[in-house]
């Protein structure tokens, strides 16, 4: 595990002729040590990927899948992690020694909210339309007719 102090630092060390991308692990910010034991795929879907790690040493585990915005990452299940940017692109998180799950889940930056707008736009187009029904008052054209005929 190699500890970068700065984003630039970082690149010219992914850059260096002894970088092997399989082996080693670049992070920027904290020395973070490396974890030791298996990691296994148990599942593997667009906008979720759980891992089984047994560790005998804690440390970081690796994904070599881009980290992007909108990843979240959990162990076992209910303990929120910190994704850790390794490589400069990819995801990876610190995990305790032991049996664990770690579950990365994908969402949309900005749905949520993108649909509340959505909703609050609509709720307003409503009541809008409700007031302007209000203000308009039907026309009996019987009376109309009766007045014209007179």
């Amino acid at each position: 595990m190699i500890g970068a102090t700065d984003e630039r630092a970082l690149l010219r060390q992914l850059q260096a002729p002894g970088f092997q991308p399989g082996r080693d692990a670049l992070v920027e910010g904290a020395r973070v040590s490396a974890g030791r034991g298996t990691v296994h795929v148990a599942r593997d879907e667009p906008e979720r990927v759980d891992l089984r790690v047994d560790l005998a040493k804690s440390g970081l585990v690796v994904l070599n899948d881009s980290l992007r915005d909108g990843w979240s990452v959990r162990v076992d299940g209910t303990r929120r992690a910190a994704p850790v940017r390794v490589n400069s692109v990819v995801r990876g998180v610190t995990v305790p020694a032991g049996r664990h799950t770690v579950t990365w889940v994908y969402r949309v930056p900005g749905l949520r909210l993108s649909l509340l707008v959505a909703a609050l736009a609509l709720l307003a187009a409503g009541a809008w339309l409700m007031v302007l029904r209000g203000y308009t008052r039907p026309v009996d054209l019987r009376r109309d007719q009766s007045r014209a005929g007179s």
